[in-house]
C-alpha cells in the first residue's frame, strides 16, 4: 500500500492510499580505452526507466485501529472512477461525487553520461577534457516501458548543448 494525498474535504482529511506496481530498468556502462599510456577515453552511461500504475485504491479509515484491515476502507469499483486523469469517488452511493485526486500514475525516463579524456602532457601534467550530461523527462505512464525509451533517445538526438 502507498500513501497517494492528503485531502481536505469539508474540514476533514482523507487519506487515499492504493497498490502500486512499479517496473525499473537502469544499468550503468563503463567503457575504457587506452590509445596510448599518455592518451586515454573513459565513458559512463546511465539509463533509468521507471514506471509506476496504482490500482486497489483504499483510505485510512481507523488510523489506531488493531488489526490492519480495520484501518482501512478499501473503494469499491461503484465508487470510484476516472475521468481525465481525475479519480472521482463517491463514498456513500448517493451519486454525488465526495472527492477528487490527480492519478498518481507515474513514469520517468533519465539518461545521465560522462566522457572524459585524459591526456598527460608531461609527466605529471594532465589535461582533462569532461563532458557531461543529463536528461530527463516524465512519460505517459499508459505507455509501454521500453515506449519512453524510444521517447529519451528521440529527446537525446534532438537535444543540442554544448559545454566546456
Amino acid at each position: 500500500m502507498q500513501y497517494i494525498d492528503n485531502i481536505d474535504v469539508n474540514g476533514t482529511s482523507r487519506y487515499p492510499n492504493g497498490e502500486v506496481g512499479q517496473r525499473t530498468l537502469s544499468m550503468s556502462l563503463h567503457f575504457n580505452y587506452t590509445i596510448n599510456p599518455n592518451l586515454t577515453i573513459q565513458y559512463w552511461g546511465q539509463p533509468f526507466i521507471s514506471r509506476g500504475r496504482y490500482t486497489n485504491f483504499k483510505e485510512v479509515t481507523n488510523p489506531m485501529a488493531n488489526t490492519f484491515n480495520d484501518r482501512i476502507t478499501t473503494f469499491q469499483n461503484n465508487q470510484i472512477s476516472l475521468t481525465d486523469e481525475i479519480y472521482s469517488v463517491d463514498d456513500n452511493l448517493d451519486g454525488d461525487v465526495d472527492f477528487n485526486f490527480d492519478d498518481p500514475d507515474f513514469s520517468f525516463v533519465q539518461f545521465r553520461s560522462n566522457l572524459v579524456v585524459r591526456w598527460e602532457y608531461i609527466p605529471s601534467l594532465e589535461i582533462y577534457l569532461v563532458w557531461s550530461r543529463d536528461l530527463s523527462q516524465s512519460g505517459n505512464p499508459q505507455e509501454g516501458l521500453f515506449y519512453d525509451l524510444e521517447v529519451m533517445c528521440s529527446v537525446m538526438k534532438n537535444h543540442k548543448t554544448y559545454s566546456l
